[in-house]
């Protein structure tokens, strides 16, 4: 909705019978600070939400462009790194007995 002239001017006839003509430039100047100040804060809104949006960007981007693991030869999977430790002290344990057997 649109303020058109004649109901510009019917607002400030009543501003003017309310306040009285002392009161009428400090008004505005007080709304017109507050309009200042308003459109002041929703800028610096906007400047937020679109500096998160681009941090969330590129933080995605940063994701995309990190190497994958290749899997080749390599399972994450638990039960895998406990058979891989049981392999390798069984290793240790070949290794002790080869030893005790050179020296005997």
């Amino acid at each position: 909705m649109v303020i058109g002239n004649s109901e510009l001017l019917v607002i400030l006839l009543v501003a003017l019978l309310l306040f009285g003509g002392d009161k009428l430039p400090e008004l505005a100047r007080s709304l017109g600070r507050a309009v200042a100040e308003y459109r002041r804060a929703v800028q610096e809104a906007e400047e937020k939400l679109l500096a998160e949006e681009l941090k969330r960007e590129l933080k995605q981007q940063m994701q995309d462009l990190e190497p994958k693991p290749s899997g080749v030869g390599v399972d994450v999977h638990p039960a895998s790194t406990q058979k891989a430790d049981e392999g390798y002290s069984g290793t240790l344990r070949r290794e002790d007995a080869g030893e005790e057997g050179r020296g005997a």
